[in-house]
């Protein structure tokens, strides 16, 4: 072949590398992006968990101690009073 020939070859093989590289590239980076939204979903929603624990815990240790819950206090139970303000905190 000639010289010429050979040098279109080499470009060709050189940009189709460059080409593959790129698009793997990009492939990658939309994969990682995607995981990384899904880490913030998950630690979004173990967050808000974590919250309604909390006051769970709290409402129990109240009834464990007192042996009772008020209406009121059973209204903001089930209200998730406490938690819900930090969990619309957390979704903003």
């Amino acid at each position: 072949p000639s010289s010429e020939t050979r040098d279109h070859h080499i470009l060709e093989k050189i940009v189709e590398r460059l080409v593959q590289v790129l698009s793997d590239y990009t492939s990658t980076r939309k994969d990682a992006e995607a995981i990384i939204k899904s880490a913030e979903r998950i630690i979004s929603t173990s967050e808000k968990t974590l919250c309604l624990v909390k006051n769970t815990r709290d409402y129990l240790n109240e009834f464990l101690t007192t042996g009772d819950l008020s209406q009121k206090s059973l209204l903001e139970f089930y209200q998730a009073k406490g938690a819900a303000e930090l969990i619309n905190a957390l979704d903003k």
